[in-house]
């Protein structure tokens, strides 16, 4: 048989469609698109529900933490902290009374050595002037 023969597809045309009604292959496509549909439909909640609970798995094995055991707790008694009979607490020698200079006073200290008061208020400092080092 060959596919270029028009009869012969009008007979083969007739001879399928022969006892069925005029819109039987219009029907038969809805039914099969819906169906299609439908299974499509199907597919994709199955998914999403798929979906949905692996996040909820993870999500609940990432938040649930089980309890560490807590350590246990030892009580040691220390035996009581007694002074020693000899222990007397000797008599605090008193601080050395500080006495303030005046910056004459303090110039005056040096002895005719150049020196010099750099800063301001109580950030002043001493600068020698002469080139010998300080130890």
């Amino acid at each position: 048989m060959k596919r270029s023969d028009k009869s012969q597809q009008d007979l083969w045309q007739d001879t399928l469609d022969e006892g069925l009604p005029r819109d039987f292959a219009g029907r038969s496509l809805e039914r099969m698109l819906d169906s299609a549909r439908r299974r499509k439909q199907r597919r994709v909640a199955v998914r999403a529900g798929l979906g949905s609970a692996l996040v909820l798995a993870l999500l609940a094995l990432l938040l649930h933490r089980s309890p560490s055991p807590l350590p246990e707790i030892q009580v040691v008694e220390a035996p009581p902290v007694t002074p020693p009979p000899a222990a007397v607490p000797a008599a605090v020698p008193k601080a050395p009374a500080v006495q303030t200079l005046s910056d004459e006073e303090l110039l005056a200290a040096f002895g005719g050595r150049p020196v010099v008061l750099v800063g301001s208020g109580d950030s002043k400092q001493v600068v020698l002037l002469d080139g010998k080092k300080q130890r």
